[in-house]
Parts: C-alpha cells; sequence; structure tokens
C-alpha cells in the first residue's frame, strides 16, 4: 500500500524527533521496515515512492 504525503512526512518528524527507527516507528504507529525504507530513501536522496528495482532470480532465455 502506497503511504500518503502526509503519512510520509510523519515518519520524517518521528525520525528526527527520536533518532532511532523503532521509537520512530512508533510515534508514527508504523512498522520499523516502512520507517527504515522511508529513512534509506531520503538519506540517499531518492524519491521515496521511487520503485525499487530488483536481480532477477533467473537469467533471460538465450535464443
Amino acid at each position: 500500500m502506497k503511504k500518503s504525503d502526509r503519512e510520509i512526512m510523519e515518519i520524517f518528524e518521528a525520525l528526527d524527533a527520536a533518532g532511532c527507527v523503532h521509537s520512530a516507528a512508533e510515534l508514527a504507529g508504523d512498522d520499523p521496515k516502512n520507517v527504515r525504507r522511508c529513512a534509506r530513501m531520503r538519506d540517499t536522496v531518492r524519491p521515496v515512492d521511487a520503485a525499487v528495482v530488483r536481480p532477477k532470480l533467473i537469467a533471460p532465455a538465450s535464443g
């Protein structure tokens, strides 16, 4: 489920206030995994709603 801009800002505010992912998750009422993901996106200056690129598990078929 995609987070609204307001929810993302609440996570950022909780991170700034708490300084710890788990405490920020409690303040924001969210899962620590989501808070950690938002923190990483903010630290790397990437949009929070950007798609995550994952490597393929299988090689493309050669033909």
